[in-house]
């Protein structure tokens, strides 16, 4: 069962239910029950077109009022779905016929919340999690921007210092701090170790300076597992940029470590509201560019660090094999630093040790030496 919300003030929704009364229930609107009267009975997502009789005129309603949903007599079930749930809000079908006029989009109420949060002096923790390219560094500067109208390209760092200097320093009340790919620059075993004491710190300290602090990670296993009962909601980016799941951690049994994560009821004043997705649209412009600059400067630091510390690993491994062997010397072939950016390149694209030799002129056996010490360099 599919069931949204309306907005009491919004004309286009108010036209829509002038001409689909049957679908509504209040403020609420049910796809299930429009759909039935097209004759639609099968599961949402398992048919995703349906041939409509364009001389029907509520067929023309619905071109008129949807024409991102038609595409010429055929009708988008999930262009439908995906424009419904951005003009609406999208709740689960458990909730009140309540007046709902004045909250805004369901991104609001998320805002909301957060700020009551910090009015009650209480911690405000959130986490987005997605893969490369799934919108989460976007959705989290966007709700950033929604938390904090002082919020800038400042407030995003990517290691552990800087986010420790910046969760210290004396910013305002109800400051947002987003740490991006949090752990990504450190080894597994480091970060784990790392990350429990970091979001434990933060949490105790974000209630005496009421700060919002934002985590962004490529999956919810980057963050120990104690410490993610500490998070206070869960984002979990889908494959639509911009949309998100979102859950709230809760322990399955008292004095257990399993956690669940259910769908979060937010309350506003004295309304429960159940959220179970998101839309985020995009920040402004200028932030989103900024940010882009600043994490190109970052990434551009750490390969550079990473590509120092494989040399610096390198030299010591010559120097203690010319010493083992009282030689002096080290290889009859010296690679040079160019060489070694050239096979890291064409080893991370995928090449063979004899594709890699073809093309960079460096002999086999010295390609395969330097993969040899990056792998075992890793393991270390």
């Amino acid at each position: 069962m599919h069931t949204f919300l309306m907005d009491l003030n919004n004309e286009r929704q108010q036209k829509f239910k002038e001409d689909f009364p049957e679908s509504f229930n209040g403020i609420q609107f049910n796809l299930d029950v429009f759909l039935y009267y097209f004759g639609y009975s099968e599961s949402l997502f398992i048919k995703k077109r349906y041939k409509l009789d364009l001389k029907d005129k509520r067929a023309q309603l619905l071109l008129e009022d949807f024409p991102e949903a038609m595409d010429g007599e055929f009708l988008d079930i999930q262009e439908l779905y995906e424009a419904l749930d951005r003009d609406f809000y999208l709740f689960d079908n458990n909730q009140p016929d309540t007046d709902l006029d004045d909250l805004g989009d369901n991104v609001d109420v998320i805002v909301r919340w957060t700020k009551q949060r910090i009015k009650e002096n209480r911690n405000c923790s959130m986490l987005f999690s997605g893969e490369t390219g799934s919108g989460k560094s976007y959705s989290a500067i966007a709700l950033a921007e929604k938390l904090d109208p002082g919020f800038n390209v400042d407030r995003i760092v990517f290691n552990v210092e800087d986010f420790l200097k910046l969760s210290t320093s004396n910013l305002p009340k109800g400051s947002v701090i987003i740490f991006d790919d949090a752990g990504v620059g450190a080894s597994n075993k480091e970060w784990n170790s790392l990350s429990g004491r970091i979001i434990g710190k933060f949490s105790q300290n974000s209630r005496y300076l009421n700060l919002i602090n934002i985590y962004t990670v490529p999956s919810l296993n980057y963050i120990e597992k104690q410490s993610r009962e500490l998070i206070n909601l869960y984002f979990e980016s889908t494959k639509i940029q911009g949309d998100a799941k979102v859950f709230h951690p809760f322990r399955v049994f008292r004095g257990a470590d399993t956690l669940g994560f259910k769908y979060p009821k937010l309350w506003i004043g004295n309304i429960p509201i159940t959220i179970s997705k998101l839309h985020f649209n995009l920040a402004s412009r200028d932030l989103l560019e900024a940010y882009e600059n600043a994490k190109q400067t970052y990434m551009n630091r750490v390969n550079k660090e990473f590509l120092h510390e494989i040399q610096e690993a390198q030299r010591e491994k010559k120097e203690k094999l010319n010493k083992k062997n009282g030689t002096g010397k080290g290889d009859n072939k010296k690679e040079t630093n160019n060489d070694i950016i050239k096979i890291i390149k064409l080893k991370m694209k995928g090449l063979s040790v004899r594709d890699i030799a073809k093309s960079t002129g460096v002999p086999r056996s010295t390609v395969q030496r330097v993969i040899s010490e990056i792998n075992s360099d890793d393991d270390l």
